[in-house]
């Protein structure tokens, strides 16, 4: 009988022309994310499923089931933890390299999704390869604070405990205006640097049995503390109000709303861990402006422009828009359903709103909307100069515990619409993080090689039933 039950496991359309035994090996550490991009690219290019090597260790393949249904079954049901590791070590290097260019603006998008894939790894796992992989990680990231490299801030007219890079400024000679390159830091940055870490703050100051990790978080704790307070002479009052905003170096524009989301988002994580009140009171701050400046459409959903509602909206392409673009609004969604589920004062009546604007007009019929209203906005192209700015609807993955149907509806897109995410899960790091995201708890072996998770993607709340 165990012989007839073996047989028929390896005969069945789950693991074609594998074996338990294979599948160990192509998912190995070394060998897993190689071998899933062999499976990716040949489904991609058209190759018979049933003719791929090891496909069957991702995904179930039956009789007449083609490339393009294949390749949305692998987009949306095969997630492997064992993948995601192999993909995180290939990319490190690169950062790293990018990083000795273009310093803090490496360090803070490519970088920092990197390190929050890491994070969300092992919160959707446990698997505390992926926090280990982010302290090796962050550890070199403090080595290139401008305080380690002695790299004076023009601006801020000092050395920053901080990351800076060289940005265009005007420089006046004279009556002559002239653009110059200039080093400076900048609080944007410094808090897309800084949000990893400060995940991994709280996850571990708030779980005693990663009390191995809890040096490693003090000391990520005071050099994010420190990275901070170095930008408080960038904040401004908001006329009329007892709310300060922060300003951006040289212009001293208000900075976009996202960009404080962001550093919201970092608050919300050392409010949690530490208690500071002066951060909680900022996180405050930032909803109330946020809840002066988005707007609700006859339908009911809501839409926000760049800058906040005190701001000049006329700056720049961006400003001007009628609502702000989707990949800027990353940076919102996340910072506000973080809020929300924190117990700031955030109405649910706004978290359901922005959920309902996701799947009403974002992401709808496998098409995403440039803008987050589709007022003087329609479908992003393929053709897009910014297609790779898409990466960004991945963070929307957090309002799906709010609303499982978003999960569903992005994993769907990815697979039907290879023409946006040309890479699929892997085409950048940020949107590697929708991957980790949907990760199972069990995902030592690709989810695919078990019965498939329904459409709608695994339950997604942050520590997974076992």
């Amino acid at each position: 009988m165990m012989k007839t039950a073996l047989l028929a496991l390896l005969l069945s359309p789950i693991l074609v022309g594998t074996s338990l035994a294979s599948c160990d090996k192509v998912l190995a550490v070394g060998h897993a994310y190689k071998n899933y991009q062999a499976v990716w690219k040949q489904l991609k290019s058209g190759a018979d499923p049933k003719a791929i090597q090891n496909i069957g260790c991702f995904i179930a393949v039956s009789d007449g089931l083609d490339a393009a249904s294949a390749y949305q079954r692998l987009i949306a049901t095969s997630f492997d933890r064992n993948v995601l590791y192999d993909y995180l070590v290939e990319q490190e290097p690169a950062v790293f390299k990018l990083a000795s260019n273009s310093y803090s603006e490496t360090l803070a998008w490519r970088g920092g999704y990197l390190a929050e894939t890491a994070i969300t790894a092992y919160q959707r796992t446990k698997d505390r390869r992926f926090l280990d992989f982010f302290v090796g990680y962050f550890d070199k990231v403090l080595s290139l604070r401008d305080s380690e490299r002695g790299m004076t801030d023009v601006y801020h007219g000092r050395i920053m405990a901080s990351w800076g890079e060289y940005r265009p400024a005007f420089v006046w000679i004279g009556p002559v205006p002239l653009t110059m390159n200039l080093w400076v830091a900048h609080i944007t940055h410094a808090a897309r640097i800084a949000l990893a870490a400060s995940e991994f703050i709280r996850i571990v100051m708030g779980d005693p049995a990663l009390a191995d990790y809890k040096p490693t978080a003090e000391r990520y704790l005071k050099a994010t503390v420190t990275a901070l307070a170095e930008f408080e002479q960038d904040r401004a009052p908001i006329p009329g109000t007892s709310i300060t905003w922060y300003t951006r170096p040289f212009t001293g524009e208000p900075e976009p709303t996202n960009h404080l989301h962001t550093l919201g988002s970092v608050y919300i994580n050392l409010v949690a861990a530490t208690g500071d009140e002066t951060m909680k009171k900022r996180v405050d701050d930032l909803i109330r402006v946020f809840e002066q400046s988005v707007q609700t459409a006859d339908d009911g959903t809501v839409y926000w422009q760049y800058f906040p509602y005190f701001a000049d909206q006329t700056v720049g392409a961006n400003g001007r828009e009628f609502s702000e673009r989707l990949w800027k609004a990353s940076q919102t969604a996340p910072f506000l359903y973080r809020a929300y589920a924190a117990g700031y004062p955030v109405p649910e009546s706004l978290i359901k709103a922005m959920a309902n604007t996701f799947l009403t007009h974002i992401v709808r019929d496998d098409q995403v909307l440039r803008n987050v209203s589709p007022v003087q906005s329609g479908p992003i192209q393929p053709d897009d100069k910014l297609l790779s700015h898409l990466a960004g609807i991945v963070t929307w993955l957090e309002f799906s515990n709010y609303q499982p149907a978003i999960a569903g509806r992005i994993a769907s897109l990815v697979g039907a619409r290879p023409d946006l995410f040309p890479g699929g899960w892997f085409v950048s790091t940020d949107m590697a993080r929708g991957y980790a995201f949907l990760l199972r708890h069990d995902g030592s072996v690709a989810a695919s090689a078990r019965p498939a998770p329904p459409a709608s993607g695994a339950r997604l709340g942050e520590t997974p039933p076992s």
